[in-house]
């Protein structure tokens, strides 16, 4: 490439200090033509690819989903047992959601999505050595001990006094017990079965005795999907300890049908769990519920994505979504940490977790479109990280919650009889963001190439007066940006690509 740009700008051979920075140029050229394609050309690739997947429409999980759910679990595994090592979750301020919840629901995410795509593997018949409990064994172990973590549980023991594991408190207990059941169905060890039948047995206990089968959270605070996610948990442990909580899951649903719906047929966001006043539905607590209600009540829970479906399904500009409230209800844009963004009236949560409802529910139609849009936006890097939801996440405290909830929402399964499979075009928006990493990536570097051209003409032409300098500092520079990459400080290695760029050309100037 170096004579080829030398010939272009009609030069003789060049001197020592000509040839370093002619070095510095192409290299740079080099390297941003690999970046380029990293994160822009070649992800706008994968997305293409993901595209026609069948499994985007529900049934077993698209490939993607394993594909990422293999690259994310070594960077689990790892993030895990440093969480629990450093000790930092004992610290934390017990009211910061990111820091105190994140980590927990992150890890449990993982754990769900771990036990069914194992489900879906073997149900495909495939061999057991390429099998998700074969190469995540040591990351299965790591999440199951970040839950298990006394120092996790500091922040609702801040809430509840030293009793937070016997009453209300139904957000945390119902997580320990849905990663304790996939703990147990993946590895079998029973290191976990004597606490998960005490857990999940005073669990069950406690929303069966409430008289509108709710729990608070916080002092204070109660959601609907809490204690129906719990009884779902306490379903799937009932699988591994032998025991049968039918009964609590039949009244659950019956109530919840009869006495706790919002006029608009769907289950509220909060509740009073003494008096079962309800507040208003919301897409993010419907989507949530959505996820398992089948698991409990098939027919109940076909009713309520009916209602999910009237008042929150919509297809504007060329998207697909769920609202996070029923048109004209509340704000277009907005940003809570439970709702995510909230876009033209679209909900991130909603939208994502209605993924998962729709795959849950067979509407296979809906669970492609939102699968299809999925894969879009969460940006698909050749390493298999996700880099969309890697940002949306807590970089300190839960960098992995987003990815894990995406191979989550893709690795549900229909619960009973699927709809009648469709091939319905894909919503447009979809190909934004190919045409974006296509588009972005060619033009720059085209500019890339005509600026590396135009610097060799220059530097051939007027020499450089500190070419060793220069070089120097555009060695230096590209190391310790390659180091804030690999070290996982994204805004550090992003502040040095565009020092990288620029200073040396600054120190060497013309001669």
């Amino acid at each position: 490439m170096e004579r080829q740009l030398v010939r272009a700008v009609g030069s003789g051979k060049p001197g020592r200090a000509e040839r370093l920075s002619l070095i510095r140029h192409v290299a740079t050229l080099g390297a941003t033509a690999v970046l380029v394609g990293y994160f822009l050309i070649v992800p706008a690739v994968l997305i293409v690819s993901c595209l026609g997947d069948p499994g985007l429409a529900g049934g077993l999980p698209p490939r993607c989903a394993f594909r990422w759910h293999r690259a994310l679990t070594p960077r689990f595994e790892r993030w895990a047992r440093e969480r629990v090592a450093s000790g930092r979750a004992a610290t934390v301020d017990a009211n910061d959601i990111r820091a105190t919840e994140w980590p927990l629901l992150g890890s449990t995410l993982y754990l769900l999505a771990t036990d069914a795509l194992q489900r879906a593997h073997t149900q495909a018949g495939c061999p057991a050595e390429t099998s998700p409990v074969a190469y995540a064994r040591n990351a299965i172990e790591a999440a199951a001990a970040l839950v298990a973590d006394p120092a996790h549980g500091v922040w609702v023991k801040a809430k509840w006094g030293p009793r937070y594991m016997e009453r209300q408190n139904c957000f945390y207990r119902m997580l320990r017990v849905f990663a304790f059941t996939a703990h147990e169905n993946l590895l079998r060890t029973g290191r976990y079965a004597d606490r998960l039948r005490s857990e999940a047995g005073s669990l069950a206990t406690e929303i069966g005795s409430s008289p509108h089968y709710l729990l608070e959270d916080y002092p204070g605070e109660c959601y609907p999907t809490d204690p129906l996610w719990a009884v779902a948990a306490i379903r799937r442990a009932d699988a591994v300890l032998s025991t049968d909580h039918s009964a609590l899951a039949s009244r659950l649903m019956r109530h919840f049908d009869g006495h706790l719906l919002t006029p608009d047929g769907m289950l509220p966001y909060d509740a009073d769990a003494l008096t079962g006043r309800v507040g208003r539905s919301s897409g993010c607590a419907s989507s949530a519920i959505l996820l398992f209600a089948a698991e409990l009540d098939q027919e109940v829970a076909q009713r309520w994505y009916g209602a999910h479906e009237r008042h929150l399904w919509e297809l504007k500009w060329g998207a697909a979504g769920l609202r996070e409230l029923p048109s004209g209800e509340g704000p277009e844009w907005s940003f809570q940490v439970d709702t995510g963004p909230v876009v033209a009236g679209f909900g991130t949560t909603a939208t994502a977790f209605g993924c998962g409802a729709a795959r849950v529910a067979g509407r296979t139609q809906q669970a492609r479109a939102l699968g299809a849009e999925m894969v879009g936006f969460s940006w698909p890097l050749p390493d298999g990280s996700l880099l969309v939801p890697r940002l949306l996440s807590d970089l300190g405290d839960a960098p992995l919650v987003g990815e894990a909830a995406i191979v989550f929402v893709l690795s549900a399964g229909p619960v009973g009889e699927a709809a009648p499979r469709g091939r319905d075009a894909l919503p447009s928006i979809v190909w934004l963001p190919v045409a974006f990493g296509l588009t972005a990536g060619g033009t720059i570097l085209v500019l890339a190439w005509l600026e590396c051209r135009g610097r060799v003409r220059r530097v051939m032409a007027l020499g450089s007066r500190r070419p060793v300098l220069a070089f120097t500092a555009w060695a230096v520079l590209g190391g310790l940006m390659a180091w804030a990459a690999g070290a996982g400080h994204p805004i550090a290695a992003l502040t040095l690509l565009g020092v990288w760029h620029v200073l040396p050309d600054r120190i060497a100037g013309r001669g």
